[in-house]
């Protein structure tokens, strides 16, 4: 009996020796759960430790980047500030074997919180997909705008209904799209430029009926080049008795064309018989002393006296091309942001932005810019570098009363460099920047009181005041929840109402610019950005706003609400 317990209690204690040496053997597998990656600044976020093996109890230790330490199996920590940081845990077990785990924690800039008084006074539906195109509006408060895809240029009253619909393009290739802007003249005539495809652009001018006044269709191309003009980010400037407009492509160049009755007057053409380089890809501006500029998109910017534009003839040189140098700074891509008027240290001057590519030899990263050019002679009299924001190949500009320019900026991934930024191109310095976590793809607006406009990709409307020394936010509204939570509109666009549960089915994504009409009306154009098969135009009002800056120089995009392009 004294054997078999000796021989039971040998297994008992072989099978712990075993166990044990199992345990000592076991390499700790360590991992962590993150409550919310990203996360934004000042919300709590939570570390849970996942760990196996080794011998416990385990000791845990959390590096939240260089300075946060933290301990237990969980453990919480508050950002005060965005950015990327290295979150480690190590952990050592009852005999001193030690794991690591580390991961990144994207933390957000903190949401500007929804905040203001808005009325939403009616919305109007339309089909298709809205970008780089703006809608204005008529000295009779009936509004003109096109969407990206419908081909079609709507008439809609100052109560929101439609009065017609007519076809721009007559036969547009597969997949032609209009990113012009409308434009009305002081009869009522609507210009607008489209036709994305090459072949297929036009420009067509319609009476306020609706009725066809003439589409323009004749293009130029040189010697031995294939015509094949395509409209990009267009608004046409309206000149005494010309239109002015551009087209990219080959064949790319700026045209002027007759309001009678639709007639190519002349166009640009270099010595060697070539049209300007990236043709136009925003403009076509016209200033006070009788100049027309425009963005030849990565090939800098162009200006030429209108007057060589009004001489009847079959080519024309420009003036000068500026913005395009290694020293000014090389444009990066297809840039079509849009052009302002101004007067800076006593010379009349073009502003506008760009983005710049990075340059290894200047030490630079890509980067935006804000330039003044002085349209007399071309030179580059400001240039100011925003550094770092994101890539910006439209947005917008507006010029404060103050004579700020309000340069449009879209974001980097957890960082709040979207938003906007005031530049006094005057001393050449940043003044302020109202940071947001979102993209600003278009043209801001600026009232009578002050206030600054903008609206964003993720479908926000801001209102902001700036005293001097900072921003206040005055209005922050998400126009998916004002549209589609009005039960007046909860058909048309169902996909923008938030679900029971909280889950967003929508966006209003907007990529066009703020309007304000004289009464103080605020025009929205928006996309359902679910399959953008659905956007909407929304007339909007609030308190702060009676109408549009009066002071301003360049108070929104084509200068006023008929976007006439053309400087007072």
């Amino acid at each position: 009996m004294k054997k078999q317990v000796l021989a039971i209690a040998l297994v008992a204690l072989a099978a712990i020796a075993c166990n044990k040496k199992e345990e000592d053997t076991t390499p700790l597998a360590v991992d962590f759960e993150i409550s919310a990656n990203p996360c934004f600044a000042k919300d709590e976020v939570t570390f849970t430790a996942k760990v196996s093996g080794g011998q416990t109890p385990y000791t845990y230790e959390w590096k939240v980047g260089d300075a946060v330490t933290l301990e237990g199996e969980t453990a919480s920590w508050t950002p005060e500030e965005n950015g990327t940081f290295i979150v480690r845990l190590n952990v050592s077990d009852a005999k001193g074997k030690t794991g690591e785990r580390a991961k990144n924690l994207v933390v957000n800039p903190a949401e500007v919180v929804a905040t203001g008084e808005v009325t939403l006074l009616w919305t109007a539906p339309l089909q298709g997909y809205t970008s780089m195109t703006t809608p204005a509006v008529a000295d009779d408060g009936s509004i003109y705008t096109v969407t990206r895809d419908a081909n079609k240029l709507y008439k809609i009253d100052k109560d929101g209904k439609k009065v017609w619909e007519q076809t721009v393009i007559e036969s547009p290739q597969d997949g032609s799209q209009i990113l012009g802007t409308p434009s009305i003249d002081t009869d009522g005539t609507i210009y607008i430029a489209g036709g994305s495809k090459n072949g297929d652009a036009v420009l067509a001018a319609f009476k306020p009926d609706g009725s066809l006044k003439w589409r323009f269709k004749d293009f130029w191309a040189a010697a031995g080049a294939t015509l094949s003009p395509s409209i990009n980010g267009i608004t046409a400037g309206i000149g005494d008795n010309n239109v002015y407009i551009g087209n990219c492509g080959t064949t790319g160049t700026i045209i002027s064309v007759a309001k009678a009755d639709g007639s190519r007057v002349n166009h640009m053409m270099d010595s060697d018989g070539k049209g300007p380089s990236g043709g136009a890809r925003a403009g076509i501006l016209i200033t006070k002393d009788g100049y027309a500029c425009w963005s030849g998109g990565a090939y800098g910017i162009f200006g030429v006296p209108t007057s060589v534009l009004d001489t009847k003839g079959d080519g024309a040189n420009w003036s000068w091309r500026g913005c395009y140098s290694k020293q000014s700074g090389w444009p990066d891509g297809n840039n079509s942001a849009t052009l302002a008027a101004i007067t800076v240290n006593g010379k009349n001057a073009l502003v506008g932005m760009q983005s710049l590519k990075a340059d290894a030899d200047l030490g630079k990263e890509a980067r935006t810019k804000v330039y003044a050019i002085e349209v007399a002679t071309g030179e580059e009299i400001a240039n100011v570098e925003i550094d770092a924001c994101a890539k910006q190949d439209q947005g917008g500009i507006a010029i404060t009363e103050e004579g700020y320019v309000i340069a449009t900026l879209k974001y980097n991934l957890g960082q709040a460099d979207g938003g906007i930024a005031l530049v006094d191109v005057a001393q050449q310095k940043m003044v302020a920047h109202y940071g947001v976590m979102e993209n600003v793809s278009a043209a801001p607006a600026i009232d009578a009181a002050g206030n600054i406009l903008f609206a964003t990709e993720t479908g926000n409307f801001y209102m902001v005041k700036y005293n001097g020394s900072e921003f206040e936010t005055l209005v922050k509204v998400n126009i998916a929840d004002l549209v589609g939570n009005d039960s007046r509109y909860a058909e048309a666009y169902a996909g923008l109402v938030a679900m029971e549960d909280g889950e967003r089915v929508g966006k209003a994504k907007i990529w066009s610019g703020i309007v304000i009409g004289d009464d103080g009306t605020i025009y929205v154009q928006f996309t359902d950005n679910n399959d953008r098969t659905i956007g909407g135009l929304a007339a909007i009002k609030v308190d702060y706003t009676t109408g549009p800056s009066t002071v301003s120089p360049w108070p929104m995009m084509g200068q006023n609400r008929k976007h006439t392009n053309r400087q007072k």
